[in-house]
């Protein structure tokens, strides 16, 4: 008797699981909240960084290009600071969805990661990118796009 109750014990247990938020899903997620706080907190630092242009003796020791975007930057900060949070918001809204299991979370976190640097070009220009030092957070979208791509198989709903 206890033959047949195994295999509908089996798929209880599956069914039960597909549901289940994966570890790597959920530390993605996770990782991506304390991502969209920085990036918000970081909108509102934009401000406090354009001070240095107001000290010469600090702005002296930019080089031109870093000078030229820090101007850019500053001259277009109410649009950043809206292109920053808008890009955030979607990366928050595509991460709880993807917590929810939804294929479209992805699609609007990715939505979200691109939107911000394509954005950025036509205000500031590509010379924000032309520092390496600007590369490490490039790296890190493209790093967390590709691990939440290999988790699309999890999304279902």
């Amino acid at each position: 008797m206890t033959d047949t109750n195994q295999p509908q014990d089996i798929l209880t247990a599956d069914a039960s699981n597909s549901n289940q938020l994966p570890s790597m899903l959920n530390v993605l997620t996770i990782l991506t909240f304390i991502g969209c706080a920085f990036s918000f907190i970081g909108g509102f630092m934009i401000k406090l960084g354009c001070k240095v242009l107001e000290m010469e003796e600090v702005a002296a020791k930019l080089k031109e290009s870093e000078l030229e975007v820090l101007e850019k930057t500053c001259a277009n900060f109410v649009v950043i600071l809206a292109i920053t949070i808008v890009g955030a918001s979607l990366c928050l809204v595509g991460a709880i969805l993807m917590r929810k299991l939804k294929k479209q979370g992805f699609y609007i976190y990715l939505v979200g990661q691109i939107l911000p640097i394509v954005a950025m070009i036509p205000i500031v220009g590509v010379a924000q990118y032309s520092d390496p030092k600007q590369w490490g957070g490039l790296v890190l979208i493209i790093i967390f796009i590709g691990l939440y791509a290999s988790q699309q198989k999890h999304l279902v709903k």
